[in-house]
């Protein structure tokens, strides 16, 4: 896991430098946090930023405040993935719908691989690219878990993947950029 989380990192970095957006410095305590919301989405079976079965870490603010990271940061965004980590997820089926090739072995992707899927996901959707490139987040951590998931019947290895952003106003020493508000409203 330690390795598919660098080349999440790494890929973080790749993209936002791309875009013309200061790196990310890497962040044990938000990986914290992302880990309480990925075991608590795989424990309780959910894929939402927010947690409908445990009130204290309901919401990113309720998190942020959970793990003691008001202090730290002052802007906080979050990216979810739920990703198939392996090459292969396609399942044959006979005409009466039932599995031909349930006990086929599926080839897992590599850390390299999986990662930039997962990394590629999010910027290819507006939201979380949003996150991704927003120029005022310093800091990024991850909570991550490797799961088996019935699919269509075939137990297939996913990833569940929190990302976890933060700003720390000390080293930005700006004010939330126009690109974020416009973004969301704000």
């Amino acid at each position: 896991m330690q390795q598919i989380k660098s080349e999440i990192y790494r890929f973080t970095n790749e993209f936002r430098s791309r875009a013309g957006v200061q790196q990310v410095s890497y962040c044990n305590k938000l990986d914290w946090m992302g880990q309480i919301h990925t075991n608590e989405m795989y424990t309780h079976r959910f894929f939402e930023h927010e947690n409908p079965y445990c009130k204290k870490v309901e919401t990113l603010s309720d998190r942020v405040s959970y793990c003691r990271l008001t202090e730290m940061y002052d802007m906080y965004g979050e990216n979810l993935a739920d990703y198939p980590a392996v090459s292969d997820t396609k399942v044959l089926l006979n005409s009466r719908g039932e599995v031909l090739d349930a006990h086929k072995q599926r080839t897992l992707f590599s850390p390299t691989e999986l990662s930039r899927n997962i990394v590629t996901g999010w910027y290819n959707s507006p939201g979380h690219r949003a996150n991704l490139l927003c120029p005022d987040f310093n800091y990024v951590g991850f909570g991550l878990l490797l799961y088996p998931k019935l699919f269509h019947g075939v137990k297939m290895k996913y990833l569940l993947a929190t990302q976890n952003f933060g700003r720390r106003p000390e080293s930005t020493g700006r004010k939330i950029s126009n690109v974020f508000k416009k973004y969301f409203n704000i």
